[in-house]
């Protein structure tokens, strides 16, 4: 990929995160972004408390939105990006709402990947806490996947979807000073917890990629079966004018970008992985992320269930947490003592060696050297019969190795 930031070491940490954090706004700019949004005839907010100017159906507001954001926050990230290009904006903003998670998501496929990447320049407009909304980012997720990432959602659905719940605790929150900026990549999945404040977080994000970068869109084809994705040559006038709402009514209309004129370059086939909850747990893992006790306690609290550290790295007990909270529920109390002869019989040992097999031949790149022996090892630290025996094997070893010592040693004598 070619490089983006014009600092080495914000690069580097980019291409291993898949983010980064720079110092963007000053506090006199800020106010004038906020001076701006105020005075502009915002759409109304959603029953949920989260809403984004790009979704507004009015392009003449959405295009002067990414002209002012282009104009305050492009001026001041130059300085911090080379060979660059700004091509969407938005202000996004999330009231005070105890429903308002953003669940874990990656954006659309903007760019051609990874040859090129695209990323958003998200700042914030008041300082912003785990509180308030702050956003989270899952460290090295942008190299999870590789398929591309079409509209509309949620017609889409990416791999991890079935398990953004589990994903939920593993979230790294970013606070931010009112002007920091994260500089994520779109291709990271990110999220945020809701504002419990009083106020509302007001944040501004332009969308940056590399100045040779042709911009594309990916579009679901409609009613195809396995799913197609059909790939657009488009310009920065696609994004204030076909927000995902306009898209999905498209979709169910059977009409797609070409019907209004847009260049498809290609289709193919959408070849979604299969992963499963615990396989998706070993990747962020392996990435460096880890339990996020502080976000899953809060989380908790707000829902009223019962956190128990034991339930960390366990996907059921996290799915159930966020799906059925219940305030007299000890999440941990439904877990019960594994038995090593009714779970590691040799039937299911062979039926889960097969099955391994097969996904492995299905999702080469899920079953790289790295991520098998980090699943190996999370299940030797998660299995209490497996330690037991593990130790077991070990005091054995070492007995045999002592014995055989104190053979020689009395032979030599």
């Amino acid at each position: 990929m070619l490089p983006i930031f014009t600092n080495p070491q914000l690069q580097q940490h980019f291409d291993q995160k898949g983010w980064a954090v720079i110092d963007l706004l000053t506090p006199n700019e800020v106010q004038d972004l906020l001076s701006f949004y105020h005075a502009q005839n915002n759409p109304d907010v959603p029953e949920h408390g989260f809403s984004v100017s790009l979704d507004s159906p009015d392009t003449h507001f959405t295009q002067g939105v990414i002209e002012k954001l282009t104009q305050v926050m492009g001026a001041k990230a130059d300085a911090h990006f080379q060979n660059h290009r700004y091509f969407t904006g938005s202000f996004v903003v999330k009231e005070p709402a105890k429903q308002g998670i953003v669940p874990p998501h990656q954006d659309w496929t903007f760019v051609e990947e990874p040859q090129f990447c695209s990323a958003t320049v998200w700042t914030p407009l008041a300082d912003v806490t785990i509180n308030n909304g702050a956003l989270g980012v899952i460290s090295g997720s942008h190299r999870f996947f590789a398929h591309p990432r079409p509209s509309p959602a949620p017609i889409f659905k990416a791999p991890f979807d079935p398990h953004i719940f589990a994903v939920f605790p593993y979230l790294e929150i970013i606070e931010l000073k009112a002007g920091q900026a994260l500089v994520f990549n779109n291709q990271t999945i990110h999220a945020s917890p809701p504002n419990v404040t009083d106020n509302p977080r007001i944040a501004a994000g332009i969308g940056v990629t590399q100045k040779d970068a042709q911009l594309i869109h990916c579009y679901l084809k409609p009613q195809t079966q396995p799913p197609v994705v059909e790939i657009y040559r488009v310009n920065e006038q696609f994004f204030p004018t076909y927000n995902n709402a306009r898209l999905k009514a498209m979709y169910q209309q059977g009409k797609t970008p070409a019907d209004d004129g847009w260049e498809k370059i290609t289709e193919m086939p959408l070849q979604i992985p299969e992963i499963s909850a615990q396989e998706l747990i070993n990747l962020i893992l392996l990435s460096g992320n880890s339990f996020n006790y502080v976000l899953a306690a809060k989380m908790a609290a707000l829902f009223g269930y019962q956190f128990s550290a034991s339930d960390a790295n366990n996907p059921d007990a996290q799915k159930k947490q966020n799906t059925e909270p219940q305030a007299d529920t000890t999440l941990s109390d439904a877990a019960t003592p594994e038995n090593w002869r009714t779970i590691y019989t040799p039937r299911r040992i062979a039926a889960e060696i097969q099955h391994k097999i097969s996904r492995a031949r299905n999702n080469p790149q899920l079953y790289t050297p790295a991520n098998i022996a980090a699943e190996i090892k999370h299940r030797i630290t998660q299995s209490v019969p497996l330690k037991k025996g593990l130790l077991a094997v070990a005091g054995l070893l070492a007995l045999r190795f002592l014995w055989a010592i104190i053979g020689l040693t009395s032979k030599k004598r």
